[in-house]
């Protein structure tokens, strides 16, 4: 699978940087960022040939479109304001979209867009970087040491 990484230079995308090297399946994955220098610092300290960095300016929809093209799987750790021009450009070239979060009026902004993704064949997720399921697992396990517990 070749992977995509936008804003690959941050802290969070470096944790996920360090999840697909050690996923079985990825056989490549782009690094992106608009400093590219950083980018080649990312994927240099990960000393591996699968991952390779570029600049990128996500404010412009078709040039992003047009370096994500051939990606199966795009994952958005940009700034949440930009989950918009990202998903276009996904839409665009053909990729699933994951971003990690967009606070709830982007979000509200984002969701008109699932009739394209739905059209396209492809997968949009929002949020996965907002502990999908580790919260749930985390409110199981204090509610099983409780006495008892209200529900409202």
């Amino acid at each position: 699978m070749r992977i995509a990484v936008l804003g690959g230079a941050g802290l969070m995308a470096r944790v996920t940087l360090n999840d697909l090297q050690e996923s079985p399946g990825v056989e490549k994955v782009l690094v992106a960022d608009l400093h590219q220098e950083a980018a080649a610092r990312a994927v240099a300290a990960l000393g591996d040939l699968r991952f390779e960095a570029a600049a990128i300016d996500v404010r412009n929809v078709d040039a992003t479109a047009a370096l994500l093209k051939g990606y199966q799987v795009v994952i958005n750790s940009t700034q949440y304001y930009f989950n918009l021009e990202v998903m276009r450009a996904c839409l665009l070239a053909g990729a699933h979209y994951l971003d990690l979060g967009g606070l709830f009026h982007m979000t509200r902004k984002q969701v008109p867009l699932h009739d394209d993704f739905k059209k396209a064949g492809l997968l949009a997720m929002l949020g996965v970087g907002s502990t999908p399921g580790m919260t749930n697992v985390m409110a199981r396990y204090a509610a099983d040491r409780l006495e008892k517990v209200w529900s409202a």
